[in-house]
């Protein structure tokens, strides 16, 4: 169970370094005419380092270093670090990518085997709620003033799913790690119930994304494609 713990926290610290690193891309170029939206991207750079501080903590709670850090999961990542627009940066990492996180997290919390374990998922999730929310705000406001927008989001979605093109799914360990976790330990009885609990985990993030993506002005079906080419990496 420790072992599944572990690959989970350092799958989330992975993660959270690119919610870390993208926003820090843009601070620098926002007029001081719109200076709060340099103090809420600041805001959201200090959760997301406390997010990874707690998750790597809780991965070495053992006196063992994190674990597998997979190719899988840098170039997912690393496909954001090259988006150079705000708007679609904030969509793909904030509606999508935290969106889909808030799932991933509420999981966390649900199956922790202790409470300290629930307790950092809860409170990291009550963070990203706010980076998600802001990140709406933005899109729709956005979409609302520039119809061409649809178009673009959706292309750049697209060029990230290129990025994966063959993988449709995050790697093998996180999943199982997620089952066990979910199981609550590696007796084959229960861990069928925890692979269950993982496609119930992914049908959940499907329409959450479906969800927010409505709110945020996509037609039923522009939201559909989007969520089915977003990246099996989750963020």
């Amino acid at each position: 169970m420790e072992l599944a713990i572990r690959q989970v926290m350092t799958f989330l610290a992975e993660n959270e370094l690119s919610a870390l690193y993208v926003p820090s891309r843009f601070v620098s170029r926002i007029h001081p005419a719109y200076v709060a939206v340099a103090m809420f991207l600041a805001t959201q750079m200090q959760d997301e380092s406390r997010h990874i501080d707690v998750f790597l903590r809780r991965a070495r709670a053992t006196d063992s270093p994190p674990a597998i850090a997979s190719a899988t999961t840098s170039r997912s990542l690393h496909s954001l670090m090259q988006v150079e627009d705000f708007t679609e940066a904030a969509f793909l990492l904030s509606v999508l990518g935290e969106g889909t996180f808030l799932d991933l997290l509420a999981f966390v919390e649900r199956f922790a085997p202790d409470a300290a374990t629930a307790e950092l998922a809860k409170r990291a999730r009550i963070d990203e709620t706010r980076h998600v929310h802001f990140g709406l705000a933005h899109v729709r406001h956005a979409l609302a003033h520039d119809e061409t927008l649809y178009a673009r989001l959706e292309e750049a979605v697209r060029r990230r799913a290129a990025t994966l093109a063959g993988i449709s799914s995050v790697p093998a360990p996180v999943q199982d790690a997620l089952a066990i976790y979910a199981a609550g330990g590696s007796d084959p009885r229960r861990v069928a119930r925890g692979h269950e609990a993982y496609r119930e985990l992914l049908a959940t993030m499907h329409e959450g994304r479906l969800r927010r993506l409505r709110s945020a002005g996509f037609t039923a079906e522009q939201a559909n494609t989007i969520s089915d080419l977003h990246t099996p990496n989750f963020m």
